[in-house]
């Protein structure tokens, strides 16, 4: 398991120079927001600008909702705004969903409307070797106080407050099981195990690169959220050593930890790489800091 000063995938700040408060109050915002930015909204049905839109209206937010598109117009019944300024309030979170090269422009107006918290969808990054377009946004928002899901992110859920801006139709009934993946797929057929046995969820995140926030961070939130009482993680690898050990023992201590580790073979670690551009680590490294932090293991999803 690589130290926060050794993995070349960790900023020149790391989750562990911000205050734990700082990043679960942004959190916070992230899954009961008001009001949500969608910047990248689309009306074209076959762009992800607006099937993800689609399942946050579908879903059936109760906040406001405020697209994002240079087109302007109207999507789904709400009016599009040219740009992240123009909208008339700061939302408490955003979506981003345009290309590449868009996102740090996406990101840096984010931050000068000083939204705090955001998730990008968006693909092409460190898991295609783009890890300098990936740094560009990443520093912005660190500089801007915002924290990030994502990039390679499917999306976020939090079935309690109606909020699903994520790409599959997915619509779980509640319940207290949370969901924290570095794949999207595995959110999406755990999710389903769950309904078919009759488990509801709480809140389900896909995280994507982990390029901001790391998958300690949202344990750490899921640790302290009255609707969750089990927290299920789908671990491809760890870049913050240190402080996954240090949340992990503090959280376990609150509620059960289930996490299924992949990459436990040469194919596997660099299958998880390309995946999420995580870096995989020795297996028995993995296995003993479980044993030290009382992680429960699983070697499969399937019963």
């Amino acid at each position: 398991m690589p130290d926060s000063s050794e993995s070349k995938y960790t900023s020149k700040e790391t989750s562990l120079d911000r205050k734990s408060s700082e990043t679960l109050t942004k959190l916070k915002l992230l899954f009961e927001p008001r009001s949500v930015a969608f910047i990248g909204a689309s009306n074209d049905p076959e762009k992800w600008g607006f099937r993800i839109l689609a399942n946050l209206v579908d879903g059936g937010y109760q906040g406001k909702i405020y697209p994002v598109n240079p087109r302007k117009g109207e999507i789904l019944g709400w009016q599009v705004y040219a740009s992240v300024a123009d909208i008339p309030e700061t939302p408490d979170m955003a979506v981003i969903v345009v290309p590449p090269q868009h996102v740090a422009g996406a990101v840096r107006e984010c931050v000068a409307k000083k939204i705090q918290a955001g998730v990008v969808i968006t693909a092409g990054f460190a898991e295609t070797g783009n890890e300098k377009l990936e740094q560009e946004f990443v520093d912005v928002a660190r500089k801007g106080g915002m924290v990030l899901v994502g990039p390679n992110s499917q999306g976020i859920m939090n079935t309690e407050a109606k909020l699903y801006p994520q790409m599959p139709p997915l619509f779980p009934k509640p319940g207290h099981i949370a969901i924290v993946s570095q794949s999207g797929n595995i959110v999406g057929t755990t999710s389903r195990h769950l309904t078919i046995r009759g488990f509801g969820c709480s809140k389900c995140i896909s995280s994507g690169n982990e390029a901001d926030l790391y998958t300690e961070d949202y344990i750490e939130y899921l640790a302290n959220d009255p609707q969750t009482k089990v927290i299920l993680s789908y671990l491809e690898g760890v870049k913050d050593g240190r402080r996954f050990i240090e949340i992990a023992r503090e959280a376990s201590k609150k509620k059960p930890i289930v996490v299924l580790k992949s990459g436990d073979t040469d194919a596997g670690a660099k299958a998880a790489k390309s995946h999420t551009s995580a870096l995989a680590g020795s297996d028995a490294v993995y296995q003993a800091v479980f044993q030290q932090t009382g992680i429960v293991r699983v070697r499969t999803i399937y019963p």
